[in-house]
């Protein structure tokens, strides 16, 4: 029996495929390709439900956008990364990203920890976060003792909108 998928549904899909191929082959998630989605929800719910549709869907947008505001503001995340979970919220409403960024934030933690694994880098990431914690919160010197970061850091980090992806498509699949 296939399930019947609302047309923001599939919207959303096509943007999601969009977002993780253009994400993982460039490292870029481009506007080109969420702001026709922001549109369409903010105005496919205003049409269908009036005011207090386009006010779900605004919602969802502002939600979606603020949930990952500060890791972009600290240089975790890119503005693509930050725009896809608000054209999530567009489309979707308020309810449906925030349970998104829940399990976007699940998936983001298993692709790092796969990471970290993969290059080998897992038990000095531990330790680097012991003696960070030790020399932050246990001492009282604010020394940098864990050494040159460069030389120890991995390089390389991993396109966040693979989790975003995850993350909302496992949201779909549980609806």
């Amino acid at each position: 029996m296939l399930m019947k998928i609302a047309l923001t549904q599939w919207i959303l899909m096509i943007i999601l495929a969009i977002a993780f191929v253009t994400d993982v082959k460039w490292r870029k998630i481009y506007n080109w390709s969420l702001m026709p989605g922001v549109v369409f929800g903010l105005g496919y719910h205003g049409y269908t439900a009036g005011l207090p549709g386009l006010v779900e869907s605004g919602q969802g947008l502002l939600l979606g956008i603020g949930l990952l505001f500060i890791p972009y503001a600290l240089g975790g995340l890119g503005a693509g990364d930050v725009k896809l979970l608000g054209t999530v919220g567009a489309l979707m409403g308020s309810y449906f990203v925030w349970q998104a960024f829940l399990f976007t934030a699940l998936m983001g933690g298993l692709l790092a920890l796969g990471y970290l694994i993969y290059y080998k880098a897992l038990a000095k990431t531990i330790k680097r976060i012991g003696v960070a914690i030790y020399v932050g919160f246990l001492t009282k010197f604010k020394l940098n003792t864990m050494g040159n970061l460069e030389e120890t850091a991995i390089s390389n980090t991993f396109p966040y909108g693979i989790a975003i992806v995850g993350g909302t498509l496992f949201t779909l699949l549980m609806r």
